[in-house]
């Protein structure tokens, strides 16, 4: 008996072998829910990535802090024929490169091109961000939450910004909306803290 206690317990203990990540989730699901190697697998050099893959890669190699790497997959944004996923990764790599102000500036031309656009207004809402523009983020984020709903990452950071603000009801939403779209998140731990200090 007690033999088969301890090999039950032992069994507790180890660790399920990792689900592959499901081929049909879209790569922002794999991003919100910290599958990196399988949204990096989906942009692999020579793949015909879409460019919300590859932007998504971008962001992952820098949760990664391989800002090298997320240069790189911007770069490849860049190259592209559409001139506002070209300016997004031009602002994404400046942004990676401490050039804030160059990336609010090239963030806030990508806008300009097309004010629908995802990408664009949460780029902007980055930038906006890193030059200390928590006004410019609120709103951009806003924008993401109204054009796509489901994206956990503009909650998130969109409570950051609300936070520096000292609106810390409206951090607190946008924090609780972030942990129930993305529960498996790398960073379900770190906005659990957060939400824990607005206390």
């Amino acid at each position: 008996m007690r033999l088969l206690t301890t090999l039950l317990l032992l069994a507790l203990c180890v660790p399920a072998p990792a689900q592959p990540a499901d081929p049909q989730a879209s790569t922002q699901t794999l991003f919100e829910t910290g599958e990196f190697d399988a949204v990096l697998a989906r942009v692999a050099e020579g793949s015909d990535a879409a460019p919300e893959d590859i932007f998504l890669a971008g962001m992952t190699l820098q949760k990664r802090e391989d800002l090298e790497g997320a240069s790189a997959q911007m770069h490849r944004l860049e190259a592209g024929d559409d001139e506002v996923w070209a300016t997004i990764g031009r602002s994404a790599v400046a942004l990676f490169s401490n050039r804030d102000a160059e990336a609010l500036e090239e963030a806030r031309k990508a806008v300009s091109l097309d004010s629908e656009h995802v990408f664009a207004q949460y780029q902007l809402g980055l930038s906006a961000v890193g030059n200390s523009d928590f006004a410019t983020a609120t709103r951009a984020f806003t924008r993401v939450l109204e054009l796509r709903p489901s994206f956990a990452y503009a909650h998130y950071y969109a409570g950051r910004a609300y936070q520096r603000q000292r609106n810390l009801a409206k951090a607190a939403e946008h924090y609780r909306r972030f942990l129930q779209l993305a529960p498996a998140s790398a960073d379900t731990a770190t906005v659990q803290a957060l939400l824990r200090a607005l206390k």
